[in-house]
């Protein structure tokens, strides 16, 4: 029997799984971590519902023939003075320059082939949930990506800026576009923006001291700034998918400096970022050196009483760690906040479109490979759900205008800056596999 073929029970032999999975983690690579037969199927599953509603066919026709004959009418009145705005609720839209002909016109189109768009996705009934989530979600990139404002020459304000600047901005474009290949060539971040800050100079500049160290987390003590000081102190469980000092981002912007000038305490978690060796690291892991750990110490240097803050995937975290003292009996914890965080998953929202057994299946598969789930993985699939805001637009500013973006204090840490261990990432015991539990 040959290697790659299968054996007589119909189970894959170890060669085709290998290599099945090699595809599947290279497959995965190209789009992100989405599984283009998720895609497939919702749409197909779409089309299966809309060809057996007349009433949906129907409808979509006419509001088609509708919206082709406004854009037929505006275009009678586009070229004159008095010509209404195209598109007046679309920021992408509201410069002066878009209430000109042709490029009133265009804007007009596009929302008109926008709104059809979104309402034909919407108008078929007897669709899964999560198909049409799929299917809505996939739709969205393509109309974001079509904007008229995001192309040189359906774009007034661009051609006017080229025209203003002789063509300079294109060639700074160009010399931008060669550094970003360039950077993501040797495994860089394509734009170098965000090294104007300095970790403890611009970001994280409110003094501390780290008081626990282990293989997962550090754990940092900030001492109050005021004369009295309240008695029991604040733990702070962030996200281990992006770095502490989103909360403590500059004098002006910061959770922790507000509280220690109030007269609290505060203690944070510092989450390490996992590598190939700490590929085996579960949520069992955060609880037991992350949470617990750290708590043992916050009450050991401050006292018995702790007020638990949890933020993002932090806040869940400390969900379970509040219910797991509880049910022990355990009385240390005074208080729970919570914010930005989840702590049912049966409706996760825009991010269920990443949750699906075939998507966790690729992730699973590219975790095996590498240990981890990258950074810039988790960092693509939240920009997918602002695709104008943080990737065409960016991409226009920087490629088109020559303008690189300026440097923001929170795109120091834009929310998926740590990459994240294998069992951690591929949501076997993490938010998915709660999503999953939660809607079977």
């Amino acid at each position: 029997m040959q290697a790659n073929e299968t054996k007589s029970n119909g189970t894959a032999t170890p060669s085709l799984e290998m290599l099945t999975e090699e595809i599947r983690a290279q497959l995965a690579t190209i789009t992100g971590g989405l599984a283009p037969e998720s895609y497939t199927q919702a749409w197909w599953d779409w089309y299966l519902g809309l060809s057996q509603s007349p009433t949906s066919q129907t409808n979509m026709a006419l509001d088609l023939v509708a919206k082709a004959f406004d854009t037929w009418q505006y275009s009678m009145s586009a070229m004159t003075p008095e010509a209404p705005a195209a598109a007046p609720e679309d920021r992408r839209f509201a410069g002066a320059e878009w209430n000109t002909w042709p490029f009133n016109l265009y804007a007009r189109a596009y929302k008109n082939w926008q709104d059809w768009s979104v309402s034909a996705i919407n108008a078929v009934s007897g669709v899964d949930k999560h198909s049409q989530q799929l299917v809505g979600f996939s739709m969205e990139q393509i109309l974001q990506s079509m904007a008229p404002s995001l192309y040189l020459l359906t774009n007034p304000e661009l051609l006017e800026r080229t025209r203003k600047e002789s063509g300079q901005n294109l060639v700074r474009g160009y010399q931008h576009w060669v550094e970003d290949v360039s950077r993501v060539a040797a495994g860089e971040r394509p734009s170098p923006g965000d090294t104007k800050f300095k970790v403890g100079e611009d970001v994280a500049a409110t003094p501390g001291k780290v008081v626990l160290r282990n293989d997962l987390v550090e754990l940092i003590q900030y001492s109050p700034q005021t004369p009295t000081v309240y008695a029991e102190p604040i733990f702070i469980v962030p996200a281990w998918i992006m770095k502490y000092y989103i909360l403590d981002l500059s004098q002006t912007n910061s959770l922790v400096r507000y509280l220690v000038e109030k007269g609290h305490t505060v203690f944070i978690l510092s989450w390490k970022n996992p590598g190939v060796a700490d590929r085996g690291m579960g949520l069992d892991d955060y609880f037991d050196m992350g949470f617990s750990d750290a708590l043992d110490a916050v009450t050991t240097i401050a006292g018995n009483k702790v007020h638990v803050v949890g933020y993002c995937i932090g806040g869940t975290l400390a969900c379970i760690g509040t219910a797991t003292l509880a049910a022990q009996g355990d009385k240390r914890i005074a208080s729970l906040t919570l914010f930005a965080a989840l702590s049912d998953f049966s409706e996760p929202g825009e991010l269920s479109v990443f949750i699906d057994p075939a998507q966790l299946a690729a992730l699973e598969t590219v975790m095996r490979k590498k240990g981890f789930l990258d950074s810039e993985q988790m960092s693509g699939a939240f920009k997918m759900l602002r695709p104008y805001d943080l990737i065409w637009a960016p991409a226009v500013n920087n490629y088109v205008k020559g303008e690189r973006d300026q440097p923001k204090e929170e795109r120091r840490d834009d929310g998926s800056d740590e990459p994240v261990a294998e069992p951690q990432a591929a949501g076997r015991d993490e938010s998915v596999e709660q999503h999953h539990d939660d809607d079977r």
